[in-house]
C-alpha cells in the first residue's frame, strides 16, 4: 500500500502554536495561574524556542558561522486526572526547525550539535500510553522518539554532541529529527530491573516533505517498507547512597542495505551498552558528579560507523549557589568500517540557568580528523540560548 501523506504538518504546527497562545491571558501572572490550574487537572503545556549559534574557528570543511532555531509546542495529558481513565496518558508535540546545518562547516560524523537537521515542520510525537500494575507495565502506541525509551544516557542530556544521547552505530534509529510510528512494551518487574522491546516503522523512503524519514505520521497512513526492532535490559542499584546503572540492548533494521564490497543485503543489526555511575551521593538527577561509558557495535560489512566508544563526566549544580547549572566533559571515538582514520571529539560545556525560563550554554568542541573534511582538525564553539515556558 503506498504511503498517503497526512494533512499539512505545517498547518498543524501553526494551529497548535495558536491554540497555546490563545490559552494564555494577557498578563504573565494570569497565564501562570491558568497553567497551574491546567496542571492540577493533568494537562501540561510546553512551549520552547532555542537558538544555537556556532562558529567553526579552524579546520573542518571551512571556517564560518551558522545559526539554527528549533521550536517546540506540546501538550501532554494525564488521562486519569482529567478523564478518570486510569493509567492513561497521551502526548501531542509539534516541531519547527530553521537554519543552516552546522555539519556543513565541520564535516564531522559525530554531529557536534544535536539540533542540526534540514529545515522542517512536523508532528514530532503523537502517542497514547496505557500503564498497569502501578506503572510497572507500560504500553505506548503512536509516533514516538525511540531515544526517550531506548539507548538513553541519563547523564548525557545536557551535552550538545549527538553521541551523548545514543550511539551512532544504531542505523536508522527513529529519533530526532525522525521519530516514527511504533509499538513499545516497557516493564519494571522489580525496582532494580527495566525491560523494553519495541517495533518501529523503519521507513527509508522519502517522506511527505521529500526528505528521508518520518516527517508525517509514518505508518499511521500506510504500510512500512522496513521495520526497526529494538530490545533493552537495564539494571540499577544504589550502593553507599550512590546510584549506578547498566543497560544493554540489541537492534535490527530490516531495510535494504549495500555492502561495502558492492553486494546487496537485506537487513542489518548491532548492539550497544551504557554504564553510568554517580560519584556523589544521590540519584542521577541530584546535584553532584557522575560518569558514564557508552559503547556501540554494528555490522562492519554494512555500517558506515561500526564501533563507537565514549566517556563522559557530568556535573549538576557544579558551583555553590548555582543549583540549576550543569557542566560536562566528553570524549568520543568513531571507527569507520571502510578503514578511514577514526574520528575523535572532545566537548566541554557549562550551562547556566539565568532565569527560570532562560538557559544559556557556551560549548566548545575539538574534532580530530573529521570524516568529510580535508582541512584537518576542527575547533568549533557554540552558544545555545533556550527559552522554555
Amino acid at each position: 500500500m503506498p504511503e498517503v501523506c497526512p494533512p499539512d504538518v505545517r498547518r498543524a504546527t501553526v494551529s497548535l502554536f495558536a491554540a497555546l497562545a490563545c490559552s494564555f491571558p494577557a498578563t504573565a501572572q494570569e497565564a501562570a495561574g491558568l497553567r497551574d490550574r491546567l496542571a492540577r487537572r493533568g494537562v501540561e503545556l510546553e512551549f520552547a524556542i532555542q537558538a544555537d549559534a556556532s562558529a567553526n574557528l579552524s579546520g573542518g570543511r571551512r571556517r564560518g558561522a551558522t545559526l539554527r532555531r528549533p521550536l517546540l509546542a506540546a501538550v501532554e495529558v494525564d488521562a486519569d486526572r482529567l478523564l478518570g481513565w486510569r493509567g492513561g496518558r497521551f502526548r501531542l508535540a509539534t516541531q519547527s526547525h530553521a537554519g543552516d546545518h552546522g555539519g556543513e562547516l565541520v564535516g564531522d560524523a559525530h554531529g557536534f550539535d544535536n539540533v542540526d537537521a534540514p529545515a522542517f515542520d512536523q508532528v514530532s510525537e503523537a502517542w497514547l500510553e496505557q500503564s498497569a500494575w502501578g506503572g510497572r507495565l507500560r504500553l505506548k502506541l503512536g509516533k514516538v522518539d525511540a531515544n526517550t525509551e531506548f539507548a538513553r544516557v541519563l547523564q548525557g542530556g545536557e551535552f550538545l554532541n549527538s553521541v551523548a544521547g545514543f550511539s551512532p552505530t544504531i542505523q536508522g534509529f527513529p529519533t530526532y529529527p525522525d521519530p516514527a510510528a511504533s509499538v513499545n512494551l516497557l516493564a519494571q518487574p522489580a525496582p532494580w530491573l527495566q525491560l523494553g522491546a519495541a517495533l518501529y516503522d523503519g521507513a527509508t523512503q522519502a517522506g511527505c516533505h521529500g526528505r528521508t524519514g518520518n516527517r508525517g505520521l509514518g505508518t499511521f497512513w500506510g504500510a512500512p517498507d522496513a521495520l526497526f526492532t529494538i530490545g533493552e535490559v537495564g539494571l540499577t542499584r544504589t550502593s553507599g547512597g550512590r546510584a549506578s546503572r547498566v543497560a544493554a540492548g540489541a537492534w535490527r533494521h530490516s531495510g535494504d542495505f549495500a555492502r561495502h564490497d558492492g553486494g546487496p543485503a537485506a537487513g542489518t543489526s548491532g548492539h550497544y551498552a551504557v554504564l553510568e555511575q554517580r560519584l556523589s551521593r544521590g540519584d542521577f538527577d541530584a546535584p553532584g558528579l557522575g560518569v558514564f561509558v557508552q559503547w556501540g557495535r554494528a555490522d562492519r560489512a554494512l555500517a558506515t560507523i561500526d564501533r563507537h566508544l565514549a566517556l563522559g563526566v557530568a556535573a549538576r549544580a557544579p558551583l555553590p549557589g548555582r543549583a540549576d547549572d550543569s557542566a560536562g566533559l566528553l570524549w568520543s571515538q568513531l571507527r569507520f568500517a571502510d578503514g578511514r582514520r577514526s574520528e575523535h571529539a572532545i566537548e566541554a560545556f557549562y550551562g547556566a540557568r539565568v532565569r527560570p525560563w532562560l538557559h544559556v550554554k557556551p560549548d566548545v568542541q575539538w574534532v580530530v580528523a573529521p570524516a568529510e573534511a580535508s582541512a584537518g582538525h576542527a575547533f568549533v564553539a557554540t552558544l545555545r540560548v533556550a527559552l522554555a515556558f
